[in-house]
């Protein structure tokens, strides 16, 4: 073999985790490689003593090797030493890592080797915080420092630990000390309040953070306005002040939550100041939509197409432009104007090719997919991947942005079995994706669409009778193939599944010890809950919205809606995360079955 034959060969051994096997080689062929590649093998060799149970001689060829490595590799260089290196010496060598530092996942791991060797400062610990809020080695040993309480950031870290921790009592006692609180702050302080009995503590805090600006913000007026049934007087009242002290970009939700609680003239007043002032506004936008959606129910067809035209006139979010598309142009097709409502779903299928209303719009698919890739996301193969280098290969592309360069990336994600990162990369494509005019390239739609953990996949839709293609359209909706997810609500895993539901199916399955995220366990679950709603329940369209928010939910729902058809049954759920998790569910099912369909085929 020659030298590139026996780099593939050392780089295969390598993947495999066969360390003892590769290192033979990567030593013997080292000095034959073009000299590009040579301080990636040099890094390999490091890397393959101490994994071969040889730290002293790693250490040396580390040490040695630092001055000269690539700028990409010093990081990594550095981690090996502190790896190896005597405890009283490592504190030095996690500094470095800092400096080498390129990303947060990187300044992670320096900053949490600091705290487990306990030589982090007051302000190392912070600093993990910030990237890890729950690290109760960081927060442990913050609260060792003397007088550490005292400082007044002391209290933020702390509430937020206690909060990521399900300790609320804890939680509020912290953040209810910060004096000049975030709109973060005070969001997380009222719902602490609220987890530990404290309902007015809660307004309060909700109060505080909602006169700022922002996400939370924003989410603090929803949570003061849903209060509105138990303290109806002191809800408006919070609501109202709030307006008059908040900048113009907060306005209009702070107005649509209080005309919820305002009844005849005076909620006319405030939707027609919301609907005159902030016509281009999301809330705007679904005020038009409720009124039309009302009248669309009542069979009042052309009063709600004008209402849904209006929206589209204004300057309106893309959420609400596709809802409105595919509505406007359903309505003209049912009143016999079939030019308007292909004019309609025209502007759907070009403008938002992979939304969940284009998808589902068609009898067929809407979405056109090509074999050919174009230009400019083709790259050739760098010197690193066609010598074996694939995780460096990968680690230079990750810090290219030509779209060329990311969906190489994407691909060898794939290929080395990172699918979230592989999934993250080709998602963020999309948008350049969707505006080319000669459709989808397969191999783009198969890293969007992927067929991750395909072991697991099959033998779960074997055991349970779920379709594959299913259990991968729920998986890439709930965790973008991440299995180390969690929710802010505790659902964990690539499924997303909550522990009484785990729970369940372990029983069901016969299961005694499990893991929610170990992909095998967390797809099998998945799989077996699927199977269990779908005993249950009749519809596809029924199943996710009860695996999204429980058959109880669901039954109830399914008292008013149970005989309408699945579109408007999707539009009727209560809750807008269901509602839309539904959609996007059965969006993704149908690409599956027509992407891996015709490649059957």
């Amino acid at each position: 073999m020659d030298s590139r034959d026996l780099s593939l060969v050392s780089n295969a051994f390598w993947l495999q985790g066969r360390w003892s096997d590769s290192l033979p080689i990567l030593i013997e062929n080292r000095d034959d490689l073009p000299e590009y590649l040579k301080p990636y093998q040099d890094m390999l060799i490091i890397l393959g003593y101490e994994r071969t149970g040889q730290d002293e001689l790693a250490l040396a060829k580390a040490l040695l090797f630092l001055e000269s490595a690539p700028v990409e590799l010093k990081f990594y260089v550095t981690y090996a030493i502190a790896r190896m290196e005597s405890e009283d010496a490592r504190k030095k060598w996690y500094i470095k890592m800092l400096e080498y530092a390129g990303d947060n996942e990187q300044r992670k791991i320096a900053l949490q080797g600091l705290v487990d060797i306990a030589v982090a400062d007051p302000e190392q610990c912070k600093r993990l915080l910030e990237l890890n809020p729950s690290s109760s080695s960081a927060f442990e040993l913050l609260s060792s420092f003397e007088n550490a309480e005292k400082a007044p950031s002391f209290n933020y870290y702390a509430g937020i630990y206690h909060y990521l921790r399900g300790n609320y009592p804890e939680s509020a006692k912290y953040l209810s000390r910060i004096e000049d609180i975030s709109a973060r702050t005070g969001y997380y302080l009222g719902v602490a309040f609220l987890k530990a009995g404290d309902t007015m503590g809660a307004l309060d805090a909700w109060e505080r953070g909602a006169v700022l600006r922002g996400w939370f913000a924003e989410a603090s007026v929803r949570k003061i306005a849903g209060f509105y049934s138990e303290y109806p007087l002191r809800v408006k009242e919070m609501l109202q002040a709030i307006y008059e002290k908040v900048d113009d970009d907060l306005k209009p939700v702070v107005l649509f939550n209080l005309s919820r609680c305002m009844e005849g003239k005076k909620k006319e007043m405030i939707i027609e100041t919301i609907l005159s002032d902030f016509p281009d506004s999301h809330y705007a936008a679904q005020i038009l939509w409720e009124r039309g959606w009302d009248l669309y129910q009542k069979e009042k067809l052309e009063k709600a197409l004008v209402l849904w035209e209006k929206g589209l006139s204004a300057d309106c979010p893309d959420e609400w432009e596709r809802r409105f598309l595919f509505w406007v142009a359903r309505i003209n097709e049912i009143i016999g104007n079939p030019i308007k409502s292909k004019k309609y779903s025209d502007i759907l299928n070009v403008e938002y090719p992979l939304s969940a209303y284009a998808i589902l719009s068609s009898t067929d698919m809407s979405v056109k997919v090509t074999e050919e890739v174009p230009d400019i996301l083709e790259s050739e193969s760098s010197l690193l991947e066609d010598w074996g280098f694939i995780p460096y290969a990968r680690l230079a592309l990750e810090k290219e942005n030509q779209p060329s360069a990311i969906m190489r990336y994407a691909e060898l994600s794939s290929w080395m079995g990172d699918h979230y990162s592989s999934y993250r990369a080709a998602s963020s494509l999309r948008s350049r994706v969707e505006s080319m005019e000669k459709g989808f390239p397969r191999k783009y739609l198969e890293l969007l669409y992927p067929r991750p953990y395909m072991v697991e996949v099959e033998s779960a839709s074997e055991e349970t009778g779920v379709d594959p293609l299913l259990i991968w359209s729920v998986m890439k909706r709930e965790s973008a193939f991440y299995a180390g997810a969690v929710s802010s609500a505790g659902a964990k895993g690539l499924m997303q599944l909550m522990g009484p539901t785990a729970g369940d199916e372990a029983k069901r399955l016969g299961v005694s010890e499990y893991s929610l995220f170990v992909p095998e366990d967390n797809i099998r679950f998945g799989a077996s809950h699927l199977s269990w709603l779908s005993r249950q329940f009749e519809q596809l369209s029924w199943i996710l919205a009860a695996y999204n928010a429980g058959s109880g939910n669901l039954s109830s729902w399914l008292e008013d809606y149970k005989n309408v058809p699945t579109f408007e049954f999707m539009e009727n759920i209560p809750y807008r995360e269901t509602s839309e998790y539904v959609r996007k569910v059965m969006a993704n099912f149908k690409i599956y079955k027509y992407i891996y369909t015709v490649e059957q085929e």
